[in-house]
């Protein structure tokens, strides 16, 4: 693709994820919490709800 044709700053498509780009549901949300914390937290969240 070219970027000047099309007047793009960077590529459209990638291979992985932009992680500046992306949509965290409240699913993805606590599934994220999981990973970074533990069990601790991800079923305290839980307890609160």
């Amino acid at each position: 693709m070219d970027l000047k044709l099309f007047g793009f700053s960077e590529k459209s498509f990638h291979v992985t994820q932009d992680p500046r780009i992306i949509f965290l549901s409240k699913n993805h949300e606590e599934a994220f919490t999981h990973l970074l914390y533990g069990d601790v937290l991800f079923y305290k969240s839980l307890a609160a709800d």
